[in-house]
């Protein structure tokens, strides 16, 4: 039997004779020392960037539940096992179900009429006119092409998650903007929120969602926008999946919008602890009381209503805090959340 054997050189042995590699003479050395130096290189000129117009880029809308569905959930008839997720990607026993109740809705005569959710960034958006800013286009677009391109779509609401003072820095002021929405017969639901948070009340939240369903049962469609249309109008669309029962978690309701409309929607863990808390409350409420009602002809004082303790949602920013939060983190924390409502003395994990 052979064996494997590495050998290393002796260090006696002798190493191959190789000439010493030719050093520079004092004659070349000179002439290197005395040789201008290479003209630095100048970048390519950057091709111009054309700012996004209404016209280039026309506004992305992003529908909340798929269309092929809405006579279902018009019924009524989704199964109480299944939620509006399990419809992105249905396994073979949900799929068959599925069928079946969509074919016995789709038999009901007439067809129930029924709207949808819709989500954008804020119209008439002005932003980095001067040019890119790391990487990141010009943006100039128009308020009155981008309300008639809602409209088209039978937009007849809006659920505006802008301050005025924000509205104005995007160049598309308060009195602009409202006078153009009724203009096309459009009506504007005010639910600002300071970026990357949330609103004052979880009452704020449940008003705006039943004025909206007043909208939607009537076969109309309604936009909820924020800046870029995903962290605030992203919380709004959670709230309005948990309050219609369409996400049976704030979890699932996060992942199904991230699926609609962006990966990042829900940008921080405090508009993720405001989802799982109006989850909470909205199935206390259901538990122990009626839902109140009201309507857009008649909103809610909201200065009467009874904040959140203050504890509840006033982290402390951080990193952390405001980074989007994976859906694995939102598991837990919504799991410590429901935990700890049993016990009002534990401490957040995340500070």
């Amino acid at each position: 039997m052979s064996s494997l054997v590495t050998t290393s050189p002796s260090l006696d042995s002798t190493p191959p004779s190789t000439p010493p590699p030719e050093l520079p003479t004092q004659a070349v050395l000179g002439v290197l020392r005395t040789t201008s130096p290479l003209p630095p290189l100048h970048p390519l000129p950057s091709r111009p960037v054309n700012p996004k117009t209404s016209i280039s880029h026309p506004i992305n809308i992003s529908w909340l539940l798929p269309n092929e569905y809405l006579p279902l959930l018009a019924m009524g008839a989704l199964p109480d096992h299944l939620d509006v997720l399990d419809l992105t990607n249905p396994n073979a026993e949900s799929e068959q179900i599925l069928t079946e109740q969509m074919q016995q809705a789709l038999a009901h005569s007439p067809i129930r009429t029924f709207g949808n959710l819709t989500m954008s960034s804020c119209p008439g958006k002005k932003v980095r006119l001067n040019g890119p800013v790391r990487g990141r286009a010009a943006i100039n677009r128009d308020l009155d092409l981008d309300f008639a391109r809602m409209r088209s779509f039978g937009i007849t609401t809006i659920v505006c998650c802008l301050e005025d003072f924000e509205l104005d820095y995007l160049g598309a002021s308060w009195s602009k903007y409202s006078s153009t929405a009724k203009q096309l017969g459009m009506q504007v639901l005010r639910l600002p929120m300071t970026e990357g948070s949330c609103p004052d009340t979880l009452e704020q939240v449940e008003a705006a969602v039943q004025m909206t369903n007043d909208k939607i049962r009537l076969g109309e469609n309604v936009l909820t926008h924020c800046r870029g249309g995903v962290g605030r109008a992203g919380l709004f669309a959670c709230c309005w999946l948990i309050h219609n029962q369409y996400c049976h978690t704030a979890e699932r309701a996060i992942q199904f919008v991230r699926l609609r409309r962006s990966p990042k929607a829900i940008e921080t863990v405090r508009q993720a602890e405001f989802v799982i808390r109006f989850a909470m409350y909205i199935a206390e409420k259901r538990r122990t009381s009626p839902v109140s009602r009201w309507s857009l002809d008649h909103p809610p004082h909201f200065a009467t209503m009874t904040n959140l303790p203050r504890n509840i949602l006033d982290l402390d920013h951080s990193d952390a805090t405001l980074s989007v939060p994976s859906i694995e983190f939102i598991v837990k924390l919504e799991q410590f959340i429901r935990d700890s409502s049993l016990s009002p003395n534990g401490s957040h994990p995340y500070t």
